[in-house]
């Protein structure tokens, strides 16, 4: 396999973190260190769920009202690199040739699905076909991958609940309120663990059965000075109203996928 040095770049500054409407450039270098090419090589990237690819959608252009020959609006196609239903974009970069580098760049906008004081989670990949002479059917393979985190600011100030509902699918996914609970009990564990935006002290969980994760040796650790709350319907509830006996959170052993 060849050896590439691979890097990623968000343009922002450290010690510093983004909000909503903030836009990222994402800039994805590369160069070929090994004395092999790299044939019909792309990379892909993986664009983290708190961003969005303005150009991922069709838009539309208005026209110079100056100018009485230019039509009024011109229709934009989605760029032809995005993929909405798997929220990635590809680059094809043809052979890459020994000792050669190049760069790649991506803007995007950060919106409300950024939880406060998270992190936004980006992966970068970049797969060819290497042919080896010991190899008599050379396959495209994964040359390199590269990991950025992009801090989320505490835009939505300090934080001390969480609300978790399976049934929350149309909402931001924060955490912050009912609307916007997460969907799994292990990421609201994860987030007041990890918490940047203050301590959280209460999480509230809606009626359904929650998973540790798709492994085996995950499981639920429920970090100190927390108390976890069940008993609310779908769609939440005040404290109040709760009732374990008719709205109850199942904790399961069983990963998510099992049968």
């Amino acid at each position: 396999m060849a050896c590439f040095a691979f890097s990623k770049d968000d343009g922002i500054e450290p010690n510093d973190c983004v909000v909503p409407e903030q836009e990222i450039t994402y800039t994805i270098c590369w160069t070929n260190d090994s004395s092999r090419t790299v044939y019909d090589a792309f990379i892909i990237d993986w664009l983290p769920e708190g961003v969005t690819y303005l150009q991922g959608a069709w838009g539309v252009a208005f026209g110079d009202p100056n100018a009485p020959q230019s039509p009024p609006f011109t229709f934009i196609p989605p760029d032809p690199g995005y993929d909405a239903d798997s929220h990635s974009y590809v680059w094809p970069l043809g052979n890459i040739g020994p000792s050669t580098n190049g760069c790649v760049q991506l803007n995007v906008v950060v919106h409300e699905k950024a939880v406060p004081g998270g992190v936004l989670h980006n992966v970068a990949e970049l797969y060819g076909t290497v042919y080896d002479p010991n190899d008599q059917n050379p396959v495209e393979r994964l040359i390199a991958r590269i990991f950025k985190d992009t801090p989320v600011c505490c835009y939505a100030g300090t934080v001390e609940e969480l609300y978790v509902d399976q049934s929350a699918t149309h909402g931001n996914n924060t955490g912050l309120d009912w609307q916007n609970a997460f969907l799994e009990l292990r990421d609201a564990l994860e987030y007041a663990r990890t918490s940047i935006c203050g301590t959280v002290h209460s999480i509230y969980v809606a009626q359904g059965t929650y998973s540790p994760g798709d492994k085996a040796s995950n499981s639920f650790v429920l970090p100190d000075g927390i108390s976890v709350y069940g008993g609310f319907p779908k769609g939440g509830g005040e404290l109040w109203q709760r009732n374990p006996g008719r709205y109850q959170a199942v904790l399961t052993g069983t990963v998510s996928g099992s049968p």
